[in-house]
């Protein structure tokens, strides 16, 4: 699960060569929720066929397993095919199919080999970043599917003979195992950001600590053609040889270079721009959704009033006595009232809010106010929490919000910036451990082939030594000779 991007951000499309950028919340604010998002894409993916889920698949397991595989896979199917074929080499048929049966021989043990050594070294660097909590690859609020697949597996067994006791049908093992990896990450997402919002001392977070490295990326598209007009004197017909910032870098060298201008400090300069604007749209972004959580929690807590003075009326009806049958009826009947209680008072709260509700979704979204976009995003956020205990609260005070807020924010982006650091580590880790994995696989191979080729191909293989017995026999003769 990618942890959930700034989905509330609105970035206005350039009009003309100066960037035009708005604040993400004075013209439109959709909150949505990061589950909501993440389970829409599994059901897309579960429910895809034929070349869409083969696409979707190879996207998902993208790296270097994938690129092991179509590496072997060509090795295997393509090259022998050149070697048995080859117009240009003089060996007999035999001696070509000996040599083409090679290759993918050696695909298999160098698959193998890497798999089970890249297997191994990427969950013990996953273990690290799930466990040790080196802060620039801290996952421990996102534990690698490869930490938790071990677990998941032997609950499995426990569900499934739980399904075959209750008579039921279990869900599908992989299926289930990807459902359970995902709660068991979500669940340790919760609890680290429930402690941070406890412990955490809000005055360590800066903004260059939460907004995300992506966010500023996309910025410069927006910002880069205002830098170079308004610092370095670039013209509009200049600046509309460039669609975005990454066509300016590959393409605007020339033009920098005639310019007589430092190619570092204009990157500069538009990376300190497209940060500044991007820090700006995100501390308006937090305050909206601090105003709108701190809405939903004021919400929340009349209907919590109204939920515990509606508890204590509903015990004083009942006298336990010292029958424990009774009594026993009487706890039911009083948890069955506490629960329709709560589903009333959570009903009542919320028809009384879309009343307000409609009336605001009524208008253009231009004429609606701060106020009223507010009550609008509160309202849905009440509504799709579903009832009391599934609202978050997030504090007595708008301040109270505004931290929790932050704080989510900064977890997110650290676990963001985590995942990218292990990937990368990963990558250049796993040059290197490839590299050193070539001897083993080559003398594995070296070993096995001959042996594998007597087994299984026993005409070849024979052929293969009846030549080599004629060129050594013909090396000795020329020896003798001498």
């Amino acid at each position: 699960m990618k942890v959930q991007a700034n989905l509330n951000r609105v970035l206005t499309p350039q009009k003309n060569s100066t960037a035009n950028y708005r604040p993400a919340f004075k013209s439109a604010y959709s909150p949505r929720c990061y589950k909501e998002v993440r389970d829409l894409g599994n059901a897309v993916y579960r429910n895809s066929k034929g070349t869409q889920k083969l696409l979707m698949s190879l996207y998902l397991n993208s790296g270097e397993t994938l690129n092991n595989l179509v590496t072997a896979i060509g090795t295997a199917g393509v090259a022998p095919i050149f070697i048995a074929f080859n117009p240009f080499s003089k060996e007999d048929i035999k001696s070509k199919e000996y040599t083409a049966l090679r290759q993918p021989i050696s695909a298999g043990i160098t698959l193998a080999t890497q798999l089970f050594v890249m297997k191994n070294y990427n969950k013990w660097i996953d273990s690290h970043a799930a466990f040790l909590g080196a802060d620039e690859m801290d996952l421990s609020a996102k534990p690698p599917a490869s930490v938790l697949r071990p677990r998941v597996k032997e609950e499995y067994k426990s569900y499934k003979a739980q399904c075959i006791r209750d008579g039921i049908l279990p869900q599908r093992k992989s299926e289930w195992i990807a459902d359970r990896i995902i709660q068991l990450q979500d669940e340790a997402y919760y609890n680290q950001l429930k402690n941070l919002r406890q412990n955490m001392d809000i005055s360590t977070i800066s903004m260059k600590d939460i907004v995300k490295p992506s966010e500023v990326e996309q910025m410069k598209n927006v910002v880069f053609k205002d830098v170079l007009k308004n610092k370095f004197n670039f013209t509009d017909e200049e600046l509309n040889l460039f669609k975005n910032y990454n066509d300016f870098k590959s393409k605007g060298k020339n033009l920098i270079k005639a310019k007589q201008l430092d190619k570092t400090l204009i990157h500069d300069a538009i990376n300190s721009k497209a940060e500044d604007v991007a820090i700006k749209e995100l501390e308006e972004a937090i305050a909206m959704e601090a105003k709108v959580k701190f809405k939903s929690s004021k919400v929340l807590k009349e209907m919590i009033s109204d939920f515990e003075k509606g508890k204590l009326q509903i015990r004083e009806k009942y006298k336990l006595t010292n029958d424990a049958e009774a009594n026993h009826k009487a706890v039911e009947a009083i948890e069955k009232e506490i629960q329709e209680l709560s589903k009333k008072i959570y009903d009542a709260k919320l028809q009384k809010l879309k009343v307000k509700y409609d009336e605001i979704v009524a208008k253009s979204e231009e004429l609606k106010t701060e106020a009223e976009k507010i009550t609008e995003y509160a309202y849905n956020k009440i509504f799709k929490a579903g009832s009391i205990e599934n609202i978050k609260f997030h504090g007595d005070t708008l301040e109270d919000a505004e931290r929790s807020v932050k704080i989510k924010k900064w977890l997110n982006t650290r676990i963001n910036k985590s995942e990218a650091k292990l990937k990368g580590w990963k990558d250049r880790s796993g040059v290197l451990v490839g590299l050193a994995i070539l001897p083993i696989a080559c003398g594995i191979l070296n070993w096995s082939y001959p042996r594998i080729m007597e087994k299984f191909f026993p005409n070849l293989s024979a052929a293969k030594k009846e030549k080599a017995n004629a060129l050594q026999e013909q090396t000795d003769k020329v020896k003798e000779a001498k």
